[in-house]
């Protein structure tokens, strides 16, 4: 009997122990592994998000270049940090079914987020808790996109450059950006789980800075590359009202047709023409 009863409080004691450790020790180590998880994949979107917003900002405007103006005004080449935010948000860490579209950068737009990576777990309202820190409250993204240019750029012949196309803008709209690396800083929020309270008293977050160093050449459309291009050929210069009239008058001359304005063109630029053939994929897209 004594043999009998000595074995029930051991299976007892065996018992408690593994219920005391699941508590303390299991439960909550499989609870951290799950926000692991989310954490790094989640830090990997970081990364994409931090290369996509640096690429945007080499073919996107800071601000209208003064050349773009005058070709056309009414093309809008220009996205703030918001808007790239608001795309980050809705294109890398949306559902992989949601199309790309051009209202993706507005804040009035908000696709389903990838439950894979926003979702700690189901909780007991059948719900889906985000692990995303969104301020609803005063309408802020949970991702914070800054972008950022060098003051100038990189190299002894830079310096040059930048010193023989600054005066180029001033006599003309050639207004080339030598201005070196785009950088472009991604900042993500997270919810701190409430295990983490006592041994975590910092904010999670995840930030991503990725640099590229690109050409400054940016043109949109045929008309401000030609507007770009006339202001370095020099002979633009003879291009004016009185010039052209004197040269007509030249031109009903015998042998003299060759110099007038219609034959004759100072600072003509034409930009070449995309062959059908490339433009074909896209036809009625």
């Amino acid at each position: 009997m004594r043999k009998l009863n000595l074995s029930h409080s051991q299976q007892g004691a065996v018992m408690a122990e593994f219920i005391v450790i699941s508590a303390m020790v299991l439960l909550p180590l499989f609870m951290g592994l799950i926000f692991i998880g989310k954490y790094t994949e989640n830090k990997q979107k970081v990364e994409i998000a931090s290369r996509y917003s640096g690429w945007e900002r080499t073919v996107w405007y800071e601000k209208i270049p003064k050349s773009l103006r005058q070709a056309n005004p009414a093309i809008n080449t220009v996205k703030d940090n918001a808007q790239i935010g608001y795309e980050i948000e809705n294109r890398i860490f949306a559902n992989k079914n949601a199309g790309i579209y051009q209202k993706q950068g507005e804040n009035k737009t908000h696709e389903t987020m990838d439950s894979m990576t926003e979702s700690f777990w189901v909780d007991n309202k059948a719900g889906r808790p985000s692990i995303y820190a969104e301020d609803k409250k005063n309408k802020k993204s949970f991702i914070n996109a800054s972008l950022s240019q060098a003051a100038k750029g990189y190299g002894f012949s830079a310096d040059g450059l930048k010193n023989f196309f600054s005066l180029m803008s001033k006599l003309g709209n050639f207004d080339l950006n030598l201005r070196g690396a785009f950088t472009s800083t991604v900042n993500l929020k997270l919810k701190k789980p409430k295990f983490l309270d006592k041994v975590w008293d910092k904010e999670m977050d995840v930030t991503r800075t990725y640099t590229i160093l690109a050409d400054g050449w940016n043109a949109a459309g045929p008309d401000h590359a030609k507007t770009m291009v006339q202001s370095t050929v020099l002979m633009e210069a003879m291009d004016f009202n009185v010039m052209n009239k004197i040269r007509k008058a030249i031109s009903y001359l015998p042998m003299g047709k060759e110099l007038g304005p219609d034959s004759l063109m100072f600072g003509h630029v034409e930009p070449e023409a995309v062959p059908n053939s490339r433009l074909s994929p896209y036809t009625g897209k």
